[in-house]
Parts: C-alpha cells; structure tokens; sequence
C-alpha cells in the first residue's frame, strides 16, 4: 500500500495557520485582559491571513499563477474585491453617520474620502490604460 507524502505546501500553510491561530489568540487574549489591541496587531494578523489565502490559492507554483486560468483568476477575484470594497466602504460610512448621529456634516471624513476614491479609482485606471492602447 502507498502512502501520499504531504509536500511542502501542507507543511508551510501549517505553519503559517499555526503562526495566524497565535496572533489571533494574543489579539483575544488581550481584549480579555483588558490590555488594548494594538494597530500592529491588526495589521499583522490581516498580512499573515493575506499571506495564507495566497499560499493555500497558489502554492509555490508561480507558473499556474501567471498561466491564462491564473490570470483569469486574479482579474476576476481582483474586480469582485474592488466592488466588494465600495460597498463596505459605504455601509461603514452610513454606520459611523448612525452611530454618532451625524445628520448635517458628511460624517468620518477620512472614510468618506476613502469612499470617493475608491469609486473613481477604477475608471480612472480604465482610462488611462485605454489611452495607452490606443
């Protein structure tokens, strides 16, 4: 009887997840203890899981990547997230204008900024790569 050996791709998520369950427990693990979580915190445990999402999609296979369904890939998944974005972006902002019932100002200006941006980002690059092929 043969036996599968797990490669390299099971033993580096492993331990990419082992290093994201750490960074999440210390993050719980703080709140309960009353001790803030920290920017750092945040930002760590979001690059371990990009991190890991990239690893588990793709491996260490640069090729299937960059072949035609691996671009496909990354076009599609890159328009959904954009879109995705712009409606989170949105729902934050309406929260943040509920929460702290702000009724004649534009409310987090930051994230209202954020959110104009982000809805014409993506036809501004459109254009200018449309400029570019012409």
């Amino acid at each position: 009887m043969t036996q599968k050996r797990l490669g390299s791709k099971f033993y580096i998520s492993l331990g990419l997840g082992i290093v994201l369950l750490y960074m999440v427990g210390s993050a719980i693990m703080n709140v309960i203890s009353g001790k803030p979580v920290t920017t750092s915190d945040l930002i760590s445990i979001a690059t371990l899981l990009m991190f890991f999402m990239r690893f588990i999609t793709w491996g260490m296979d640069r090729k299937a990547e960059m072949d035609e369904m691996g671009r496909r890939i990354n076009y599609q998944s890159a328009k959904i997230s954009y879109f995705l974005l712009i409606v989170i972006l949105f729902i934050l902002w309406i929260m943040d204008r509920l929460v702290f019932v702000r009724k004649d100002d534009l409310g987090n200006m930051t994230l209202f900024f954020a959110l104009c941006i982000s809805l014409v980002l993506l036809p501004t690059v459109e254009f200018f790569l449309s400029r570019r092929y012409k």
